[in-house]
C-alpha cells in the first residue's frame, strides 16, 4: 500500500512540502518513547550544516503536523518555500525506523 502524505502547498496551489503519515506516526512514537514533556515537538530547521531535525517547542509562525489531535513536528512558516521538493518520511534501517528527509521524484 502506498503511504499517504500530507502536503503544504503555497497560494498558487503548488505543493511545497510533504509529510508522509508514517513519518507523523513515528514523531508521537519518538517524543513518547523519550518521555518528552508536554508540548514538545520534532523540529525541522535549517542550521548551518543543513537541515536538521531535533526535540523543540512550537514558535511562532511554525506550521505543524498533529498525531491524533497533538502537534508532533513543526515548521517555521518561512522554511517551508525553500523545502519544495523535499518529503519527510520514516525510513526503516538497520538501526530501526529513522525521519528521513529525502527529494520527492
Amino acid at each position: 500500500m502506498a503511504s499517504r502524505t500530507l502536503a503544504l502547498h503555497d497560494m498558487k496551489g503548488v505543493t511545497v512540502f510533504q509529510v508522509t503519515e508514517e513519518a507523523v506516526a513515528h514523531a508521537a512514537y519518538q517524543l513518547g518513547e523519550a518521555g518528552a514533556r508536554k508540548g514538545t515537538v520534532i523540529r525541522l530547521f535549517a542550521h548551518e550544516s543543513g537541515l536538521v531535525l531535533e526535540p523543540g517547542r512550537i514558535e511562532p509562525g511554525d506550521v505543524t503536523f498533529d498525531h491524533d489531535g497533538r502537534p508532533v513536528i513543526a515548521v517555521p512558516g518561512a522554511l517551508v518555500e525553500d523545502l519544495r521538493n523535499i518529503v519527510l518520511q520514516a525510513e526503516q534501517t538497520k538501526q530501526g525506523t529513522r525521519l528521513q528527509l529525502r527529494e520527492r521524484g
